[in-house]
């Protein structure tokens, strides 16, 4: 399925390149022609914060600015925690959004490297 779709795009391989060089470049390629629907799986992290009115905020904050999937909250009138599914590389600029919005008082924990959905799909 995936050689396949190499061959869809015209992309040959070059024995002199390194190979993880080139699978980054056909994966590229590849998501950019929207041939097959490769996606990175996102992580699980939860941000908490003692004031819930920070909390609210940030969690507002944080989907507005990096589009991020808030998949639980939990509010209480001392603070909160919400968890968000998020793509690896947005991990600095979440934090950063986090200690901006909060002013050093929330705190972001990663639970999960890679949340992935389980289940069943048919591939052509």
């Amino acid at each position: 399925m995936i050689q396949k779709a190499l061959d869809e795009v015209g992309f040959s391989m070059r024995p002199n390149r390194n190979a993880k060089q080139q699978a980054l470049e056909a994966i590229k390629i590849i998501r950019e022609k929207e041939i097959l629907p490769l996606e990175r799986a996102k992580m699980l992290v939860r941000f908490t914060c003692e004031n819930s009115k920070d909390v609210k905020a940030t969690k507002v904050a944080l989907e507005k600015e990096l589009g991020a999937e808030a998949t639980s909250e939990d509010f209480g009138q001392l603070g909160g925690e919400v968890e968000f599914q998020i793509e690896p590389g947005m991990w600095t600029k979440f934090g950063e959004v986090v200690q901006k919005e909060t002013k050093g008082k929330g705190s972001l924990e990663l639970l999960q490297l890679s949340f992935t959905t389980e289940g069943d799909e048919i591939l052509e």
